[in-house]
């Protein structure tokens, strides 16, 4: 039989924070990238030491006020947990599992003018940040077979929901839905998903249009008929 004593013992242990390895690495080109496995080839860093925000234990004053300032001047450092990040950042416009080789288990994907950002995040922390530039406008981009030069790439269900953002642009107004989807063993079940709203597609004549997103995937593209 355990004693009380016994019992408190492993729940302080479970309380505990667990130490992950996160890695700090520069390339050539001077990019940073936060990353669990150790620097790959020519590129320079460090280990970087975090723990698990676990929702229980909270870190030291000293590192507290840490991630506040950093919240307030709008960085987000390696290790920061998702509260604070939400605070520099503001709310994501999608949240989705991290995918194989993105190193984190939960991604946020933010929209800016000036491209997509990508928040990875691993127990609770902030482990990456990355961005993409806009795709929409770029002189290199390939116009697809068919389009009147200068147009839009059409955006169709199936395309990566970053992708197509970068083409419509800045929306009117996002909303969390529910979506029907498949569960691990494939039961019909309902998944948190985004639908972002513009007020015109780009055609003539302009038509409002909705792209409804699920795990990073265009489920689904609204119009009004013509």
């Amino acid at each position: 039989m355990i004693s009380r004593r016994g019992c408190l013992a492993v729940a302080f242990a479970a309380a505990l924070p667990v130490q992950a390895q996160v890695y700090r690495c520069v390339d050539a080109e001077g990019r940073t990238t936060y990353q669990q496995a150790p620097c790959a080839g020519a590129a320079k860093g460090a280990r970087v030491e975090i723990t698990r925000d676990n929702g229980v234990a909270t870190d030291s004053p000293e590192l507290e006020a840490k991630w506040a300032a950093a919240a307030k001047a709008g960085e987000v450092p390696a290790g920061m947990p998702k509260r604070y990040v939400q605070l520099a950042r503001g709310a994501p416009a999608e949240t989705r599992a991290g995918l194989p080789g993105e190193r984190a288990s939960e991604v946020w994907i933010y929209r800016n003018p000036d491209g997509i950002r990508r928040v990875g995040f691993l127990d609770g922390r902030m482990v990456w940040e990355r961005g993409d530039a806009p795709q929409a406008g770029s002189g290199d981009a390939a116009v697809p077979e068919g389009a009147v030069p200068g147009s839009k790439p059409p955006i169709e269900a199936g395309q990566d929901c970053a992708t197509a953002m970068a083409i419509a642009g800045t929306p009117e107004r996002s909303e969390a839905v529910l979506l029907p989807s498949k569960g691990r063993d494939g039961r019909p079940i309902t998944a948190p998903g985004m639908r972002h709203v513009f007020e015109s597609d780009g055609g003539s004549p302009p038509r409002r249009m909705a792209i409804v997103c699920l795990d990073g995937t265009v489920m689904e593209v609204q119009r009004p008929p013509r």
